[in-house]
């Protein structure tokens, strides 16, 4: 895994850490005495987070280094969410099925980043 995917992947994994926990971005930033504006862009991956502030969330979180600094990733399973999708558009016309793709084909590359 390269340098920067790793930043990402661990961004997103405090970011997933935030949204499990139910807390908006300003209430996780107000424990650490960050503007929420700044750490929105290290979530979105745009800013890098540095080992520092990872260290300063795990401390004021409680959280596992370990499980923030994941070297390995997992495939996630996702047939169940592909099943859904499936059940959902089934009986989709073919214009109805255009409209979706483009959506998707719009919304998808933001998801990834």
């Amino acid at each position: 895994m390269e340098t920067n995917d790793l930043v990402k992947k661990i961004a997103y994994n405090i970011r997933k850490f935030r949204e499990t926990n139910k807390l908006t971005r300003e209430e996780f930033c107000e424990k650490l005495n960050m503007d929420a504006a700044y750490w929105g862009t290290i979530e979105r991956g745009e800013r890098n987070i540095n080992i520092q502030k990872v260290i300063e969330v795990c401390k004021a979180y409680n959280i596992d280094t370990n499980s923030i600094i994941e070297l390995e990733t997992t495939e996630e399973n996702n047939s169940e969410n592909i099943q859904r999708v499936n059940d959902l558009i089934k009986d989709c016309s073919n214009h109805q099925l255009s409209v979706i793709i483009n959506m998707l084909e719009n919304i998808i590359p933001s998801l990834k980043r």
